[in-house]
């Protein structure tokens, strides 16, 4: 696969979709996605964000792919509470690829998305019930009467770990 912004890369999801990326364009990163990256982002999009969008209709993923450095400018926070929680040297090149190396957006593996107009509480347990296979969903940081908190992150891999997550 060769990228090309308007291509279509599964059923009504273009490969833009998945490279597109406010916080890159603001800070000029090159986020172009691999031929590899998007193979992966197609079995992300046939076996998660289609079955949704054909539930639910149209939306845009709001995270998809992300390169390593832009994966550094949005995960300054948490990349500084893993280290602390594993007692790791935030400053050690080391440590940042321990931590890089186990993270699916850069694979293209996963995604954070939400629909307009539908509670992300909702969307959540729908795709719990409904997707047949998953690596994780989590519920990203809902609160149960603001249906517009939080996103609904999803992640779809060779090992398909089925594990369905609430993070506060």
């Amino acid at each position: 696969m060769i990228y090309s912004p308007s291509k279509t890369l599964y059923g009504n999801f273009k490969y833009y979709e998945v490279a597109k990326s406010s916080t890159a364009r603001r800070l000029g990163i090159n986020n172009t996605p691999s031929a590899e990256v998007l193979e992966r982002a197609e079995q992300v999009a046939k076996h998660i964000l289609q079955p949704v969008r054909d539930e639910f209709g149209s939306f845009t993923p709001n995270s998809w792919f992300r390169c390593e450095e832009l994966e550094k400018a949005i995960t300054k926070t948490g990349f500084q509470k893993w280290c602390n929680r594993y007692r790791m040297n935030a400053s050690l090149e080391s440590s940042w690829q321990t931590y890089f190396e186990r993270k699916s957006h850069p694979k293209g593996e996963a995604v954070d998305f939400e629909v307009v107009g539908v509670s992300n509480i909702k969307l959540y347990e729908w795709c719990k019930t409904n997707l047949p296979a998953y690596d994780q969903l989590i519920a990203e940081f809902m609160i149960k009467d603001i249906p517009s908190a939080g996103w609904v992150h999803g992640s779809y891999s060779a090992t398909l770990r089925m594990q369905a997550i609430e993070i506060k």
